[in-house]
């Protein structure tokens, strides 16, 4: 596939003069790859793409953070993309993970802010991997916080997040217009939230 992708940027490039460069490209989701191919064979074709000034900076994305942590300490990438492990339910990768990032200077894009929907008003979808327990406290916490009536438990979980100075990016997915604007202001409001409130559902 990336072969594919090679060739296709090759032949395409020169005929639509904005298209320069990729700015990033990921391997994503390496959980469901060989992560030894993805080190020895996907990854340096990537960087040739680097080297020839084809695509910017390229990098891998995945669940499991021992794959990820595999790839990083075997060879070169510019960022790593985790999902629902740095989460008011999750932050294993702060401890796992984030230290080797940061002393290797890659980007850390932080994925899934609400756990796939396990820290919103609804719930995870019926498909979420979480086990009965995870998903049963995680509904406390959001009733807890609309008891409490001063936040909301997806309030408290993005600013968790993005509180973390040590990760460049999160990205969050939003399926209405009102859930864009309730983060576009739970953003410009990062440093108002209740602590008390925090602390209990934390």
């Amino acid at each position: 596939m990336i072969i594919l992708a090679f060739h296709f940027y090759q032949r395409y490039i020169h005929f639509i003069p904005l298209f320069k460069y990729i700015d990033i490209i990921q391997v994503h989701d390496i959980k469901f790859r060989d992560v030894n191919q993805v080190i020895n064979e996907t990854l340096p074709a990537l960087r040739k793409l680097k080297e020839d000034g084809l695509v910017r900076h390229i990098g891998v994305t995945g669940l499991q953070l021992k794959a990820l942590t595999k790839v990083i300490e075997s060879t070169p990438v510019d960022m790593m993309l985790s999902y629902c492990h740095y989460t008011l339910q999750n932050d294993t990768f702060q401890s796992k993970l984030l230290p080797l990032l940061h002393e290797r200077h890659i980007g850390a894009v932080n994925a899934s802010v609400m756990g796939m929907g396990l820290l919103t008003v609804d719930g995870p979808p019926t498909w979420h991997p979480a086990p009965s327990d995870i998903r049963s406290t995680c509904l406390k916490a959001a009733t807890h916080c609309k008891e409490r009536g001063l936040t909301s438990l997806p309030e408290l979980a993005l600013k968790y997040s993005l509180r973390n100075e040590n990760i460049a990016t999160n990205l969050i997915g939003m399926m209405t217009p009102q859930q864009v604007e309730e983060n576009v202001h739970y953003v410009e409001t990062l440093d108002s939230y209740d602590r008390e409130v925090m602390a209990e559902v934390e």
